[in-house]
């Protein structure tokens, strides 16, 4: 079981820290503005992993030490993967057009993290009997994110491919997460897993090897738009908009500055349907598919 444990870790690490190169160089690349934002779960994902493979070698050559900083440093990390998560969330409804970015709530939510996090470190050294609580505490704020994460369906809208994304990654968590996060507190035993280990600790290896999955296919997705769409040189760029009616000029301008079908609809007073039609005519006289590829083609970031 511990070699199992050793080589998921390091091939979920490996693969993590690939997917992290190719967020940071698709963040400069793509105009998706959310892109840059799945780093922030990411970056604690990977140092929990590194944490888990020390503590259970650790464990492994000294089994009757306790190694409280390793265990708290993990907390934290989890803490963090929470909040980074639940920002998430509140970005990308803003950013799909939804709502205003909240930031209240986030403040909020913020400040309740720092206070776990000094809770965590004063029940840990303190041996309290309370740190089931903590525990739980952070599976909450998992929950509220991914459940939020998942609501946003509701809407019905377009969503950004790094939207997507971080759903996909939403729906995962609350389907694995309640296993491997609240198990330990409740005192679940699983078949063929160490009842003596945390079930946190055996499962994460394998649940960040899951969520790298959609964040694989994001950056290869990603990686081709780049390399298949570059931006055009002014006198082109200038000659494609001549190609344009009037209308659907207008449409670019507004598409350019960010703005949802439904926005654009309700600028220009024209129905929706025919709003999607001005944009499949854009993006055929462009040659592009996507709203991404236009801001890369144009070279402009979306406001």
């Amino acid at each position: 079981m511990d070699t199992l444990f050793y080589v998921l870790s390091l091939f979920s690490f490996s693969l993590g820290l690939l997917n992290l190169g190719g967020f940071f160089f698709l963040k400069n690349q793509v105009k998706d503005r959310g892109t840059w934002s799945i780093i922030l779960p990411l970056i604690p994902l990977l140092f929990i992993t590194v944490l888990l493979i020390i503590e259970n070698y650790l464990e492994y050559r000294y089994p009757n030490k306790e190694f409280t900083l390793i265990m708290l440093l993990l907390e934290w990390s989890r803490i963090t993967v929470a909040l980074s998560w639940n920002f998430i969330t509140y970005y990308h409804y803003a950013l799909n057009g939804m709502e205003v970015f909240k930031r209240k709530s986030v403040y909020f939510l913020t400040v309740l993290s720092l206070l776990l996090c000094f809770l965590a470190g004063l029940f840990l050294f303190g041996k309290s009997s309370y740190m089931p609580i903590i525990q739980i505490s952070v599976v909450m704020l998992f929950y509220h994110a991914g459940i939020r994460g998942v609501l946003i369906l509701r809407k019905k809208r377009r969503l950004l491919p790094s939207t997507r994304t971080a759903l996909t990654v939403a729906i995962i968590s609350l389907i694995i997460y309640p296993i491997i996060g609240i198990g330990d507190p409740l005192g679940w035993r699983i078949p063929y897993l160490n009842p003596a280990k945390s079930l946190w600790i055996q499962g994460h290896p394998l649940y960040f090897l899951i969520i790298n999955i959609p964040f694989v296919s994001y950056i290869i997705k990603g990686a081709r738009n780049v390399k298949r769409i570059i931006p055009l040189p002014r006198e082109e760029l200038e000659q494609m908009k001549a190609n344009l009616s009037k209308r659907e000029n207008e449409v670019l301008t507004l598409l350019l500055q960010g703005l949802t079908y439904n926005q654009i609809a309700e600028t220009l007073f024209i129905s929706l349907p025919t709003v999607k039609t001005h944009i499949q005519h854009i993006y055929s006289k462009f040659g592009i598919k996507r709203r991404e590829e236009l801001f890369i083609a144009v070279g402009k970031q979306p406001m």
